[in-house]
């Protein structure tokens, strides 16, 4: 799973080039999987999208979270038979940056995380926990393995779980978000390998 390319990025697993070398001198038969998250557009930045798009080269199935993403991407050169989009969130398009300052800038994520807070069981969002420094390791050195982590991350995000019952939200609130999954809208003082 390729999950960020950038050695320094603190959601990185592995980058391209450790991966190419796995599949070099280890297991030429693996499947690689690429989820892409970001882009210059998103961030404001400039090189990010050529760099995914080298590092790219290595995967055999792209994950984007959502199809804005993947119309930048294929505009940029992935061209796969295998891209797919898995909306695992609320997307309101791209932020505009011209109408924002630096300085008075909160995710929406970060501002429902203030009412999440203030449930019965306080809650937060997931997005909001992958932005913290110890989110990468408590899922790399989970107790269970990283393998059985990873598994049961995805079985429970997928339809084989029983009691995963997708429905339409009435609006974006902490009482609204508090009915999804705990994948979504974690437990407060819980990691997601937890």
């Amino acid at each position: 799973m390729l999950t960020d390319p950038r050695k320094d990025s603190e959601s990185s697993t592995y980058s391209h080039e450790q991966v190419v070398n796995y599949l070099k001198y280890l297991n030429n038969e693996a499947i690689v999987i690429h989820r892409l998250n970001e882009c210059d557009e998103r961030k404001g930045t400039e090189g990010l999208n050529k760099y995914f798009v080298e590092a790219n080269k290595c995967a055999d199935q792209n994950v984007f979270v959502s199809s804005w993403l993947m119309n930048i991407y294929e505009n940029e050169g992935i061209k796969n038979n295998n891209n797919l989009v898995i909306m695992s969130g609320p997307f309101t398009g791209p932020p505009n940056p011209m109408t924002i300052s630096e300085k008075i800038y909160l995710p929406d994520t970060d501002k429902i995380d203030l009412d999440l807070d203030k449930l019965s069981i306080p809650r937060k969002h997931y997005q909001s926990y992958y932005r913290t420094k110890s989110a990468n390791k408590e899922m790399m050195e989970s107790k269970q393995g990283l393998r059985s982590f990873i598994r049961a991350y995805y079985h429970y995000k997928s339809a084989d779980w029983l009691n995963n019952k997708p429905f339409e939200l009435s609006s974006w609130s902490s009482e609204e978000l508090s009915k999804m999954p705990t994948y979504y809208i974690m437990n407060k003082n819980m990691n997601m390998a937890e």
